[in-house]
């Protein structure tokens, strides 16, 4: 039988005497279960948190990811999505049609926050899985700027001064090519 469904089967046994006999049972068949492939996200690890400096340009995240299929079957696709973006991540997969595919790429990100990367992976029997991890990127305020004071000598009054007297102080400051002083 290759096909799931309610059958029944019917013995009749003839004996020596030419008396007869039949018994009937029912029994069903039912399909194999598809199982699932399995997905495991590799990088980021789950709970994450990557820093960056407020300011600064977008942070470049990588990822990768892994699925197996089961018994029997192979992976027919592979695809990475990222919560706050439409469609799919830009990722490079190989192993599609085989028992194993990996998929992997790089997505930059512009702002702070909490995400979480789904990786889902379909199987020739049908069936699809899917793994999730969650990544955190936290902004710091930027280093304070690389000062430093020059002191400069004094300025000759070119007399002396008995009674009362200041001394000017002169100095300068370097804040290298920043000019964040």
């Amino acid at each position: 039988l290759t096909a799931a469904g309610t059958y029944t089967l019917t013995v009749t046994t003839t004996d020596s005497n030419g008396g007869t006999a039949s018994a009937t049972r029912s029994f069903s068949v039912t399909a194999p279960v598809q199982l699932p492939p399995t997905v495991t996200i590799t990088a980021p690890a789950n709970g994450t948190v990557i820093t960056r400096v407020a300011g600064s340009g977008p942070t470049s995240v990588s990822f990768s990811y892994t699925a197996k299929a089961a018994a029997g079957s192979k992976i027919t696709s592979l695809v990475g999505t990222l919560s706050g973006r439409s469609g799919n991540l830009p990722a490079t997969v190989t192993g599609l049609n085989t028992a194993t595919a990996t998929g992997s790429g790089t997505v930059s990100i512009a702002n702070a926050g909490t995400y979480t990367l789904t990786a889902t992976a379909g199987g020739s029997n049908g069936t699809t899985a899917s793994a999730t991890t969650t990544f955190t990127i936290v902004e710091v305020a930027p280093p304070p700027p690389a000062c430093s004071v020059n002191w400069l000598p004094p300025i000759s009054l070119g007399r002396t001064i008995t009674v009362s007297c200041y001394l000017p102080i002169k100095f300068e400051l370097d804040c290298g090519n920043d000019g964040g002083c």
